[in-house]
């Protein structure tokens, strides 16, 4: 999977490195806040007291059992929220292949 942005390669990986690129966690803004903290946040959304974040990464047991304590749920970024993460104001670096080119 390839997503470009201005001509940038900002991410180029293979179909099986996708769900290690991201996850999103949704819950009460302070869980999500919370759990956020010291990760890049590749997108985000608040409607009231709720909050959904898309977040750079993996999430290992440990962040899944920390969510589920905090009563917030994790799941897989969806493709449209890769796309929208990793476009034009996306932090950096660049993820996967380094031998990937425009």
């Amino acid at each position: 999977m390839a997503i470009i942005d201005r001509g940038r390669v900002r991410v180029n990986c293979a179909s099986e490195e996708v769900p290690g690129l991201a996850f999103t966690v949704s819950g009460s803004a302070e869980a999500v806040e919370r759990l956020a903290e010291g990760r890049t946040v590749l997108l985000s959304h608040a409607v009231g007291t709720l909050k959904s974040a898309t977040i750079s990464g993996a999430a290992d047991d440990g962040f899944r059992a920390q969510a589920q304590a905090l009563g917030a749920s994790v799941s897989p970024a969806t493709l449209p929220d890769l796309v929208a993460g990793f476009g034009a104001d996306a932090p950096e670096p660049v993820h996967g292949r380094k031998e990937a080119h425009a």
